[in-house]
């Protein structure tokens, strides 16, 4: 370190850093590029991230059982119509439909049925960034109190909520 004798402030040189330093200016740590992408994201007023993906089925309890077996979750939640399996690194959601038909794989005549959950902080806004890149919302709209249902460009469901919780 090297006082300058016409200011008075500190020199710090490290290997590939000129930067002046003085007794009142830190280095800020370097953040890798994955974190200082994150940060950006963060800062985004209209989060969009992915809460959980729901699976129709005949029996959601039955379903979420299953599939806690496999991942080694639990089934956080169990109805009759709905049920949740909070896995070690994600949430399932299982709905129970009516006359549900199971997927036939692979048949190009027969689709795989699901539909995601957005957990969004501003559906406003959330929902113009969906339209404006090509998604419809749908007519029937069963819980808009907390979620709204919208179509993506190939016909599939997806939801943007503004509630995360799980009913018990």
């Amino acid at each position: 370190m090297n006082t300058s004798a016409g200011g008075g402030r500190d020199w710090h040189r490290r290997p590939g850093n000129t930067r002046l330093l003085t007794s009142r200016t830190k280095p800020r740590p370097a953040l890798s590029r994955s974190r200082r992408l994150v940060r950006r994201r963060d800062m985004t007023p209209d989060l969009i991230r992915l809460s959980a993906v729901t699976l129709d089925c005949p029996d959601a309890g039955a379903l979420a059982r299953f599939y806690a077996a496999v991942i080694g979750g639990t089934v956080s939640c169990l109805g009759t119509q709905w049920a949740t399996v909070q896995g070690p690194h994600g949430r399932i959601d299982f709905q129970t439909v009516p006359g549900y038909t199971p997927p036939t794989w692979p048949d190009p005549t027969s689709s795989i049925m699901m539909h995601l959950d957005f957990l969004v902080t501003d559906r406003a806004a959330a929902e113009a960034r969906v339209l404006a890149a090509g998604a419809v919302k749908c007519a029937f709209q069963p819980n808009s109190g907390q979620c709204f249902v919208y179509a993506d460009p190939a016909g599939h469901p997806f939801c943007l909520t503004t509630w995360d919780g799980v009913q018990r």
